[in-house]
């Protein structure tokens, strides 16, 4: 979707378009996906804390 809309706005050099939408929505997704990056990072330390049942 960036690359589109980065496209539509003149900037027609391949290299230069790929970089820059990738830089955007890089930092669009950091942004906007914290939320579940955070959700995600407590469910796997819960995992990790949790004391392994013995064998016997």
């Amino acid at each position: 979707m960036t690359l589109g809309v980065l496209y539509l706005l003149n900037l027609r050099d391949p290299l230069l378009l790929i970089a820059v939408a990738f830089v955007i929505s890089g930092i669009a997704s950091y942004v906007l996906l914290s939320k579940q990056r955070d959700a995600v990072s407590a469910r796997i330390s819960d995992k990790v804390d949790r004391p392994k049942p013995e064998d016997d």
